[in-house]
């Protein structure tokens, strides 16, 4: 679904550590690489999604939009470490939104990034911040963001 053509074009995909064409199996290959007994990358939750979209009462400038996206992109590639991710905006709806996948393995060293409530919050605070930055409303246990 994030690279689905109804929705988005290429201008609108971009990534950290991965192409546009293949994504999914370059971050299961670097599952792959550092697969061992101890380190089973492939068991549990194997991607993280962030959903940024814009509410429907709030008016988005496409280009500010873009930059804020690919803000947020960069900013959880590097969340503790060197995380592959690719994000989509999607022009499908009325409103503005963007998918972006992160894979939870590090592809510099093979750890693998396990959420906590503290992570969440910490992730949550930052992307508000970003949005902010770019004019858009913070994040909110009654926004559209998620």
């Amino acid at each position: 679904y994030i690279r689905n053509p109804m929705a988005t074009n290429e201008n609108l995909t971009f990534g950290a550590f991965v192409s546009y064409r293949y994504p999914y199996e370059e971050m299961m290959l670097i599952k792959q690489c550092y697969l061992t007994p101890k380190n089973n990358t492939l068991q549990g939750k194997q991607f993280f999604e962030y959903v940024v979209s814009v509410p429907e009462n709030e008016s988005a400038d496409m280009q500010e939009f873009i930059l804020c996206v690919r803000a947020i992109n960069n900013f959880l590639s590097s969340y503790g470490g060197n995380y592959q991710t690719i994000g989509c905006i999607h022009t499908n709806t009325e409103n503005l939104h963007a998918h972006i996948i992160m894979n939870n393995v590090d592809w510099t060293n093979g750890t693998r990034l396990n959420l906590n409530m503290n992570h969440f919050y910490a992730i949550r605070e930052s992307i508000s911040n970003i949005l902010l930055a770019h004019g858009f409303s913070a994040i909110n246990n009654s926004s559209s963001y998620s």
